[in-house]
C-alpha cells in the first residue's frame, strides 16, 4: 500500500493497493474501484433503477 500520509494518522488515505503486483486500488482512478456497499441501491449506481 502507498499512504497519502503517515499510515497511524486517522486523516492518512490510502492512494495505492497493489495485490501479487497488480494494482487492484487507486485513489486517482475512480472507475477502476469497486462499489462499496453503502453506494449501492443510490441513483446512478450500479444497475439499480
Amino acid at each position: 500500500m502507498l499512504w497519502s500520509g503517515d499510515p497511524f494518522s486517522v486523516y492518512t488515505k490510502a492512494d495505492l493497493t497493489f495485490v501479487d503486483g497488480a494494482v487492484v486500488f487507486d485513489r486517482n482512478n475512480p472507475a477502476g474501484n469497486p462499489v462499496m456497499d453503502f453506494e449501492l441501491g443510490q441513483p446512478g449506481e450500479g444497475d439499480v433503477k
